[in-house]
């Protein structure tokens, strides 16, 4: 596109929030979609909504 003259078209991510970081950092923690891991991040990472970032977390694994 860049090269036709349109420039570049994609526009950049919003930020996320706070608990949208968690989520990815607890994906990375975890190495994916493992609950039986969840307790040792959480002892290590406070979470003060664990229903949220499960919700997050199954959005993420349903776009990996």
């Amino acid at each position: 596109m860049e090269e036709a003259g349109w420039g570049d078209l994609v526009a950049e991510s919003p930020p996320l929030s706070d608990l949208a970081e968690r989520a990815l950092h607890c994906w990375g923690f975890c190495a994916g979609w493992a609950p039986a891991l969840w307790p040792i991040y959480a002892a290590l990472y406070p979470v003060d909504d664990w229903h949220e970032l499960v919700d997050l977390m199954q959005i993420i694994r349903a776009n990996v």
